[in-house]
């Protein structure tokens, strides 16, 4: 492909308008088109002709309806248009490139003219509200919606781009089987299903609104009807307005006004006015199924509105027999006769198909003979008694995981949760339970698949099904361990419970037999040791995710020694990494990239390509970040990418973990550019694999804002930062320490944009939330008061300054003793304020204080060390002392040139200010 250099070629520039790149090229091109005028308006004019097509096949669209304006290059808030994907009466949906996520993106407006007009704004508003609500959902059967806002008027959505078809596109291509097509179908009711149980209804299902991507993966889209169900919380259904819903975009068939569906898969009820809910989508479904498998609709639309001379469909043989009831129930005109949820149907649809099959197994056998049929009537009866048996089995390996986590423990973490007497604490449960409800049905889907691919398809061989077993059974360890701690949690774990949760690594891991395989042998004579192993290790782990670091510690240590008296590797290993993550928690850096290094050794002798992985992956921020030698972190990021290169159960949110921590090591040296790619990467792989609301979209949403921070970008960063705030705000409530610290770094923003009064106010928010979750004498407390005392320093207000930063020490050594770093900085900050009060000796004696403790707790060349150097220069020229001054500057020159290098902006500046002083 020609044409991305100075300008587009011309053929270059059809082919993105009528949508034929691929999309990097079209990524490509649109990061083209965004700065250069002379290709947006050739590209303008290219697509004016692809638009009057479009317009020549929509010649029976409504009246008033707005036919397709935009070309490819315009732009709708920060998505650069790339072409028309298609258009028809109720809305228009473009291709579009998000440059600030580097992806592509379907942008859906929504037609002006099917706004009415005194209720437009309304409208418009509840759709935008409705939005929000399908973006918290994250199912993978699910198209995901990333943002809704207004464009001239219009609303637009900003959905997941899904290269392939439509569901009945994908039954049109070929004869499927009943299996196939139940199969898509299932798939598509579990979209279903997960929109009923977030409380929404989707009332207009049908075979266009589900799209098949090219991975096969199905997903239920299409949500312009979408509303919330009547049985839908308070909290969910308060933010809606009772106004009429929007209608939807892409067919003309779909019915607006008093009625809102497609007419042909429209519950009965519907007709007669009634609301729609989770039983009429469960209708629409059942008449899409029936119609894909039979090739006919039960009914005629006239039937279902009871219009005179509707009439039945007639049933045809097509429908495996096993099928009927199912479909029949959820075709029953009273909505109360049918099934009691999708979840009920999808599960009658699998006992059906499966005695399908099992009636097809059987009639082989009836032209043999009349005793050969009994016989084989009795062995397909046993057969079917045994496969009976193995089901319930495998169900019954799922169900072990309501031992940990039943209605017993739930209300155990409840009451555990209450004792602490925090306001919050409801709150924090409300946000926690999902997640582990979550994990526990995660775990108990992956038990039976394991389960069902050894025992029924014998797809997997006994030591595949071991293999998972053992997995299973320390995912199910981690998470007891989890459920214990939490059933007895200090304000502290209260704080960390949801994330703890959110974290836990999904069990569904141990239904991938790449992953399986890689997992070292185990000697059945060490077998039950090495469990036990597991469950001490997993005790370690959640100590650490509830923030109990010094138990967290002592547990790691005696799993340790456990561990090394094994002599199994990969326990040695797990161990040394536990205990080496628990270092690095506490700051102590160099005993975590020991730890590390021992650890990474005995996984090379296990073989464990994921642990070595992960250990490598910590080792790049330990060493390039927490110990600020970016070059050695720099290398092993590129042992860290070999090894994600080469090891076959590696996953996406791996390498995610990976770009995180090297970005951490631009931030060191000052490639702020780089850092934010590797971050904006990330957060687009954690959306994708993580669904919108995980806390570590979050996280890379701060990484990301604190990258544009610091290469000036401060609206961008302020935006960031916003929409951490907001997913932080959903998932742990808005009385978090993370919540806390989003809107302090909201407040560093604000400082940069020289906007000091807005910073004191997102500052003092954030000092009361602090102050309320972790108590007046909480380090975090004093890391605020340290920075609003900044803030009034710069404002003038020098008292208050200084109260602010002499309570900020004053916390800083009750709780971390007098030597800590973060005392020094303390003493740093408190410095500067006596400087400016007029008192240098004083602002001397603290400045040479922090010197002396940041010697001793980092070494004599960290960048602490040379901060605090460079304020003493400043100290000393001011008091006319230049030689001292210049002697000063000049030992901080040279740690920052060490440690950043020479062309690092601070290096520069320091050098700068170190001529003039020798020029004196």
């Amino acid at each position: 492909m020609s044409g991305f250099g100075d300008c587009l070629a011309e053929h270059t520039l059809d082919a993105l308008s009528r949508g034929r790149l691929s999309p990097a090229e079209q990524a490509a091109a649109a990061r083209h088109l965004d700065g250069c005028d002379a290709c947006r308006e050739l590209l303008a004019a290219l697509a004016r002709v692809e638009v009057g097509e479009v317009e020549s096949n929509l010649a029976t669209r409504p009246r008033g309806v707005a036919a397709p304006r935009l070309a490819a290059g315009d732009r709708i808030g920060r998505y650069t248009v790339l072409h028309l994907v298609g258009a028809g009466a109720m809305g228009t949906v473009y291709a579009a490139y998000d440059p600030e996520l580097d992806r592509r993106v379907a942008l859906k407006l929504v037609h002006h003219g099917l706004l009415a007009g005194d209720a437009r704004e309304a409208a418009a508003a509840r759709l935008l509200r409705e939005a929000q609500a399908l973006a918290r959902l994250s199912d993978p059967n699910i198209v995901t919606v990333f943002d809704a806002g207004r464009f001239e008027g219009q609303v637009f959505l900003a959905m997941e781009f899904v290269e392939g078809g439509t569901l009945r596109q994908w039954l049109m291509v070929e004869r499927r089987s009943p299996a196939a097509i139940v199969a898509m179908f299932v798939a598509a009711g579990r979209g279903l299903a997960a929109l009923h149980g977030a409380g929404l209804v989707h009332r207009d299902f049908k075979p266009d609104n589900v799209l098949v991507g090219g991975d096969g993966r199905v997903r239920v889209s299409d949500f312009g009807l979408v509303r919330v169900a009547p049985a839908a919380t308070a909290s969910i259904e308060e933010t809606f307005d009772p106004a009429r819903p929007l209608p939807t975009g892409g067919e003309a068939m779909t019915r607006t006004g008093a009625l809102l569906g497609t007419p042909a898969y429209m519950a009965p009820e519907l007709w007669q006015g009634a609301q729609a809910d989770a039983r009429s989508d469960q209708f629409a479904f059942c008449v899409a199924l029936h119609e894909a498998l039979q090739g006919a609709r039960p009914f005629t639309a006239a039937v279902l509105s009871g219009a005179a001379g509707g009439r039945m469909v007639a049933q045809g043989d097509r429908i495996p027999a096993g099928l009927r009831a199912p479909l029949a129930i959820g075709l029953a005109r009273a909505p109360e006769r049918r099934h009691a949820s999708m979840a009920a149907l999808l599960a009658a649809l699998g006992r059906g198909l499966t005695a399908a099959r099992r009636r097809r197994t059987a009639l082989l056998g009836l032209g043999v003979g009349l005793c050969a049929g009994l016989s084989a009537w009795g062995w397909q009866h046993a057969q079917a008694r045994e496969l009976a048996g193995r089901e319930a089995a495998c169900v019954a390996a799922g169900a072990r995981i309501e031992a940990v986590w039943g209605a017993a423990a739930r209300a155990d973490v409840e009451r555990s949760f209450a004792a602490t007497g925090k306001s919050f604490a409801p709150t924090t449960f409300a946000k926690t339970a999902p997640w582990l409800d979550r994990w526990a049905a995660d775990w108990r889907g992956a038990a039976e698949t394991a389960c069902r691919a050894h025992t029924l398809a014998g797809t997997w061989d006994a030591e595949l099904r071991a293999r998972a077993e053992d997995c299973l059974d320390e995912a199910r360890a981690g998470f007891a361990a989890l459920v214990d701690e939490l059933r007895d949690a200090d304000a502290v774990a209260l704080t960390q419970a949801t994330n703890a949760a959110a974290e836990l690594t999904p069990a569904s891991r141990c239904t991938q037999p790449a992953a399986l395989r890689e997992r070292p042998d185990v000697p059945q004579a060490q077998r039950s040791a090495a469990r036990e192993l597991w469950v001490r290790l997993a005790r370690a782990r959640s100590l650490q995710a509830v923030g109990d670091y010094a138990a967290a510690q002592a547990a790691a240590h005696a799993a340790m020694a456990a561990a090394r008296a094994s002599g199994l590797p990969e326990l040695i290993a797990e161990a040394e990494f536990r205990e080496a993550g628990l270092h690095e928690k506490r700051g102590d850096y160099a005993a975590a990239e020991a730890g590390l290094l021992r650890a990474l050794a005995a996984a090379e002798g296990a073989r464990a390509r994921g642990l070595a992985l992960a250990v490598t992956t910590d080792l790049v921020y330990v060493v390039g970040y927490a110990a600020a030698r970016p070059a050695e972190g720099r290398v092993w990021a590129r042992s860290a990418q070999t090894q994600l290169a080469l090891h076959p159960g590696a996953s996406p949110l791996d390498e995610a973990h990976l770009d995180s921590r090297l970005a951490s090591v631009d931030d060191v040296v000052g490639d702020y550019a780089e850092a934010a790619r590797l971050h904006a990467r990330a957060l687009a792989v954690r959306e994708q694999q993580l669904g919108p609301w995980h806390p570590d979209v979050a996280r890379s949403l701060v990484g990301l804002a604190a990258a544009r921070q610091a290469q000036g970008e401060l609206d961008a960063a302020s935006e960031l930062y916003g929409r951490a705030l907001t997913i932080q705000q959903r998932v742990f409530g808005p009385e978090h320490p993370d919540v806390a610290m989003t809107l302090h770094n909201l407040a560093g923003v604000r400082y940069g944009a020289g906007a000091l009064d807005d910073a004191a106010g997102f500052y003092e928010r954030a000092l009361a939330i602090a102050e309320r979750v972790l108590g007046p004498d909480h380090p975090g407390v004093a890391d605020t008061l340290k920075d609003l005392g900044v803030v009034q320093r710069a404002r003038g207000e020098l008292a208050a300054s200084l109260r602010l930063q002499t309570r900020a020490l004053a916390i800083y050594e009750r709780a971390l003793g007098p030597d800590h770093p973060r005392v020094g900085n303390s003493l740093n900050s408190l410095a500067l304020v006596q400087r400016d009060l007029g008192a240098p000796a004083e602002a001397e004696r603290l400045h040479t204080r922090a010197l002396a403790l940041f010697e001793r707790a980092l070494g004599p060349d960290h960048t602490e060390v040379g901060g605090v150097l460079y304020n003493l220069a400043e100290l000393r020229s001011e008091a006319g002392a230049h030689a001292e001054a210049a002697a000063l500057m000049r030992r901080a020159h040279a740690i920052y040139a060490a440690a950043l290098g020479p062309q690092h902006p601070e290096t520069v500046d320091m050098a700068r200010e170190l001529a003039q002083l020798e020029a004196r």
